[in-house]
């Protein structure tokens, strides 16, 4: 074969070991994508919100054949965690993982989910179907500088601290990392001293004694180092909250219709269970983890602690509704209509 002859057969080799390198690689990378989706939270890599950023990206990607490319930004990469709403609003990201109750006052009717002892154990998923049909009602005028997608429930949180909690005088002067505005007002109520911190933050403030306890699911204690530390866990459930995607209006408005209808499908009631279930397995799991764990102390709530800590939910609860009338609408009604959708679940507290 004459140079020029190979020359030619290299080529028509080459052409072909391209093309079957194109068909085997997946959508998104045979072709560029026509638009790329930057979705930013505030948790680190490790922690399960990071899968469930990635379970609702594969299904974005495979639902527009790999022409929105979604690009994950964990750990506070792009803002800081109580900024994410305001840089999804802004456009500055195209979509974020927020949590409304670390804006107090902003999202009144959303934070109805950190009233505590209203849902199960181990439910989280029927609960975030039933909070996500209920508050659509009013994400539309209290978000209404973003694109709601959907909102999870947490897996109801406990109490890790330096030293066991058995009675309402253990929380005189107790200073407590909250997850909440909303929490730190109950927990005041009965004498604590609430502190309110970044997430990333709170291991070294709980080294440095700073704080003394912390509200946390179990397993989210454990994957932030918070149990390394904190080796008392009161296993007695008594908050939840909700947490939101959302999506840039800047985003969504430029997309074509049929890849606005790609969003809009996992965007849902449906969807926000599918990832509720996955949080919460995840952080039901710590439990057991810190069971096995000898170097940890569980143990229950005497029954007037207990008694006490559901009776202060009165406050919280006319509390909440106090800041949520403001947004107009009958609450109480509303307040029926959210029980009536977390029972219908099996996920009310009864």
């Amino acid at each position: 074969m004459t140079g020029h002859s190979r020359f030619f057969a290299y080529k028509k080799i080459s052409r072909f070991l391209l093309l079957a390198l194109c068909l085997s690689l997946p959508a998104k990378y045979a072709a560029a994508a026509e638009y790329v989706l930057r979705f930013s939270h505030w948790t680190p890599a490790t922690h399960v919100i990071q899968r469930t950023v990635e379970t609702w990206a594969a299904a974005v990607e495979k639902a527009s054949n790999g022409r929105i490319d979604v690009q994950i930004y964990p750990a506070q990469q792009l803002g800081a965690a109580k900024d994410h709403y305001t840089m999804a609003s802004l456009g500055i990201v195209d979509a974020a993982f927020i949590a409304p109750g670390y804006t107090p006052g902003r999202f009144p009717m959303i934070t109805a989910a950190e009233v505590p002892f209203l849902v199960n154990s181990n439910v989280a998923g029927p609960a975030s179907v039933a909070f996500d049909g209920w508050y659509r009602k009013y994400a539309p005028a209290e978000m209404s500088e973003v694109r709601y997608c959907l909102s999870m429930m947490q897996e109801p949180g406990v109490l890790h601290s330096a030293r066991p909690l058995k009675s309402l005088d253990d929380f005189k002067g107790l200073k407590l990392r909250v997850a909440t505005a909303a929490l730190g007002g109950y927990f005041g109520q009965i004498g604590a001293a609430p502190i309110s911190l970044p997430a990333p933050e709170v291991r070294g403030a709980a080294a440095k004694g700073v704080i003394d306890a912390v509200t946390y699911g179990w397993k989210t204690a454990q994957a932030l180092g918070v149990n390394e530390v904190f080796k008392n866990h009161l296993d007695f459930p008594i908050y939840s909250l909700a947490t939101s995607f959302v999506v840039s209006k800047k985003f969504y408005d430029k997309l074509p219709d049929d890849l606005k209808a790609v969003i809009d499908g996992v965007c849902s009631p449906e969807w926000a269970g599918k990832l509720g279930a996955i949080w919460g397995a995840w952080e039901a799991s710590g439990r057991d983890a810190a069971k096995k764990d000898g170097g940890q102390n569980i143990y229950p709530a005497p029954k007037a602690l207990q008694d006490g800590l559901k009776a202060a939910a009165a406050g919280s609860l006319a509390k909440w509704k106090k800041d949520a009338a403001a947004s107009g609408g009958d609450v109480d009604a509303a307040w029926q209509d959210l029980r009536k959708a977390l029972a219908d679940k099996g996920a009310l507290l009864q």
